[in-house]
């Protein structure tokens, strides 16, 4: 367990790293769609990052139904941050509650899909942070397009 949290704390640095370029980024193109993107903005993939965390480390798990960020909010950066500070919580809790169980089979009914899926908190956790780091990817690009020099958030970086 100590390597998942390990590995977590990895994650959080490169997303300060982001989240620290990103400051630097006007709010107009931060707030920007980008239809080479499905009509998406930065801060819309910063909340949805956030919401799918909530969903797969809290919700699917617990059979829950969070209120999720709506992806109209508008937020600017602090209250980004102050989102992921929440979401660092879901995942310490997530974490400690399934320590000793990180191989056991989850099976949960996706309402609004009417479907059962079975995954494990490995599992779950791995969906949930390599969806980051995708998501993550798409920030840097779109910030180029918008004229930005994006910097290294890599894990290994070379500062």
């Amino acid at each position: 367990m100590n390597l998942l949290k390990t590995q977590y704390n990895f994650i959080k640095d490169s997303r300060r790293v982001l989240l620290d370029y990103c400051s630097t980024i006007s709010y107009e193109d931060f707030t920007k769609v980008n239809d080479n993107f499905g009509g998406r903005s930065i801060e819309f993939l910063f909340l949805h990052i956030i919401n799918t965390y909530k969903y797969w480390l809290k919700d699917f798990p617990e059979q829950a139904d969070s209120l999720y960020i709506n992806y109209v909010s508008k937020l600017n950066l602090g209250k980004i941050r102050k989102h992921f500070t929440e979401t660092d919580n879901i995942v310490s809790e997530f974490l400690e509650k399934y320590s000793t169980e990180m191989n056991n089979r989850i099976m949960r009914t996706i309402q609004n899909k009417n479907i059962s899926l079975t995954a494990t908190p490995l599992q779950l956790f791995t969906h949930a942070t390599m969806h980051e780091f995708h998501h993550k990817g798409q920030i840097l690009t779109m910030s180029r397009m918008l004229g930005y020099t994006p910097v290294d958030t890599d894990i290994i970086r070379f500062e």
